[in-house]
């Protein structure tokens, strides 16, 4: 999963800081980077560029932070009644500047930018005036304190702002008990699962201030004394919030979260960029299931019988039923292939070792310099268990920054679940798992994409979902077709598994939320049998993914239809012979992180589709 920092677990929600529009003027502390203007024109849209990035960062110091903007990392954001008031004022104040801008007068490259700008103002319009997550939304409280402390623990590329960052740290801890009770005063009737996320995943944020934070101000006797100072007012927050959480919030948790089909569809449209309706993504995702079960049949069968040579019963079997027993034993065989809790580190980076030599032999793409600073480390407590895997890139205001792959932490509340686990993560899912992440997936993109001469700070600033998830699900499938795990053929067994994942995210993501009647228990057997059973998932990765499914609404589609858009923009190329596979691949990245469609019209201009 890519960690998003522009919409919290894949959720458009941005942190606020109730600032007037009419103040929100100041020169920014950088200037335009990106393609050169050519014109009148192309020079103000460089310019409202600067303005819109300032403006809506100050709105949210959090993701400003993340990004790598830290001109206010030492506010927390307000989710007041005010608040929320003065950054719709603020988001409609934008519209009406960039409305003033002719398209029509723009390079190409600048009315890109201006296209994602205009998308992601009525993206937070709409998160401001009709989804309205702040009375609901517990963990988007929980991530605005883990995120707006953990990413002021990343060391600069400037040892000399480091002091400028302990002091933002210790402002922002300062501003927790107000942050804290102003969620408690805000928050209503959240749906249950929301909450019980958030009673287990505070814990973590209040020993990043007990364990993390103090260490790094040794040496700054002023900050560190202002932190002392600090952090009994914050611990003491931390720990009423965790007894309002258990005590009083998740008794009256009987919100829904659901979101229904209204506010589904609206949101999808934001997610995805498209106009293509829950429905239709149902229905392909639906279609995309059965074509790759009937494809997993057809490698398991020989597998099946050399394993169980002795085994007919298949043979009185018809549809689902036989492709169920023979793939599933077969998996089930398979998946006993895996490491432990305590080798899981050890074995993924292995894992990239090889991945990289594979890429290299063959050809398959130019991978990052290996100067780079590329590492796999465990996911931020303030995480941990929300999904398995998270790619965390750098900040786009600092792109030669550390990039993480992160991993979580193995369950162990029983060993039955720790099996299951391991099991469900074994030794081929492995690769298909730091594929996506990390080679050719999600670092080797952002890296060439956030590197290319079209990249501007705005493409960085505003990533397309769609295309990253499309991108990462696409390359490991022409990795399988170009001869990776040639030699056994359970690694192509457990990337069909994978793709089944892809349409099953959909699926789920869609009903789940659209389905206004009925019973919500109901929903979620229907979930868990079509991922254990139409999936083969374990039940450990079934009952995250049914959680998942809850905290993230429309994040799951990204995954399908953006890999449906990107695999056709490929197929398409290959199809017109211009250019090698590996340059269709590094021309797909060279627009920066933009949605699919537009790459599409790039290189349909270019004559190259």
């Amino acid at each position: 999963m890519r960690r998003i920092t522009s919409a919290l677990i894949a959720q458009p929600l941005l942190g606020l800081f109730a600032l007037s529009f009419a103040c929100a003027s100041a020169r920014p502390p950088y200037h335009y980077a990106g393609p050169a203007p050519t014109n009148a024109e192309d020079r103000a849209m460089a310019q409202l560029s600067e303005r819109y990035l300032d403006i809506t960062l100050r709105l949210d110091p959090v993701r400003a932070s993340a990004l790598g903007y830290h001109k206010w990392d030492g506010r927390m954001p307000d989710y007041s009644v005010a608040g929320i008031q003065a950054a719709l004022r603020t988001v409609e104040g934008l519209e009406k500047e960039l409305a003033r801008v002719d398209a029509k007068k723009l390079s190409r490259p600048f009315a890109t930018d201006r296209a994602l700008m205009g998308e992601e103002l009525a993206r937070l319009r709409f998160v401001y005036g009709t989804l309205d997550p702040f009375t609901w939304d517990v963990q988007l409280y929980n991530e605005q304190i883990g995120a707006g402390l953990y990413y002021l623990t990343i060391p600069p590329a400037d040892p000399a702002e480091w002091p400028a960052r302990l002091e933002a740290l210790a402002a922002r801890v300062e501003a927790l008990p107000g942050f804290l009770a102003a969620a408690q005063a805000r928050l209503g009737h959240p749906p249950k699962a929301f909450t019980e996320f958030v009673v287990a995943q505070n814990p973590g944020n209040l020993k990043t201030l007990q364990d993390i934070l103090p260490p790094l101000f040794k040496g700054q006797p002023k900050l560190e004394a202002r932190l002392a100072k600090a952090r009994p007012a914050a611990e003491k927050a931390l720990t009423e919030f965790q007894a309002f959480l258990e005590g009083t919030l998740l008794p009256r948790s009987d919100g829904d979260w659901r979101l229904g089909s209204t506010r589904f569809a609206q949101k999808l449209a934001h997610t995805l960029g498209t106009d293509l309706s829950p429905q239709a993504v149902y229905e392909g995702a639906e279609r995309g299931l059965e074509q790759a079960r009937f494809q997993m049949y057809d490698v398991a069968l020989p597998l099946f019988q050399a394993a169980f040579p002795n085994d007919h019963s298949y043979l009185d079997m018809l549809g689902d039923e036989r492709i169920d027993y023979v793939v599933g034993k077969v998996i089930t065989e398979a998946s006993k292939r895996h490491g432990t809790a305590e080798s899981l580190f050890s074995d993924v980076t292995k894992k990239a070792e090889a991945i990289k030599t594979w890429l290299r032999t063959t050809d398959f793409i130019e991978l990052p310099p290996a100067t780079d600073p590329f590492v796999i480390e465990p996911t931020p407590a303030y995480l941990d268990g929300l999904a398995v895997a998270f790619y965390n890139p750098a900040p786009a205001f600092e792109p030669d920054l550390k990039k993480s792959y992160w991993i979580s932490t193995v369950p162990n509340k029983d060993p039955a679940d720790t099996e299951s686990f391991l099991q469900e993560y074994n030794d081929y899912i492995l690769d298909a798992l730091t594929i996506h992440e990390a080679f050719p997936g999600h670092y080797v993109q952002l890296y060439w994409s956030s590197h290319a001469t079209d990249a501007s700070i705005v493409k960085r600033v505003l990533e397309s979902g769609p295309m990253a998830e499309g991108w990462a699900m696409m390359v490991e499938r022409l990795m399988h077709e170009e001869g990776f795990g040639k030699d056994d053929p359970r690694q192509l067994l457990f990337h069909l598994k994978l793709r089944l994942r892809v349409f099953i995210n959909a699926m789920i993501d869609v009903r789940m939320h659209t389905t206004n009647a009925g019973d919500p228990d109901a929903l979620d057997a229907w979930a868990m049998e079509l991922m254990t059973k139409r999936g083969f998932q374990e039940e450990a990765e079934a009952s995250r993914k049914l959680r998942r499914a809850k905290l993230t609404s429309t994040q799951l589609c990204t995954y399908y239809v953006g890999y449906q858009e990107m695999l056709d923009i490929f197929r398409a190329a290959a199809a017109k012979g211009k250019l090698s596979p590996k340059e269709i691949r590094m021309k797909m990245m060279s627009y920066g992180t933009i949605p699919p469609r537009i790459i599409k019209e790039k290189m349909a201009e270019e004559g190259l589709l």
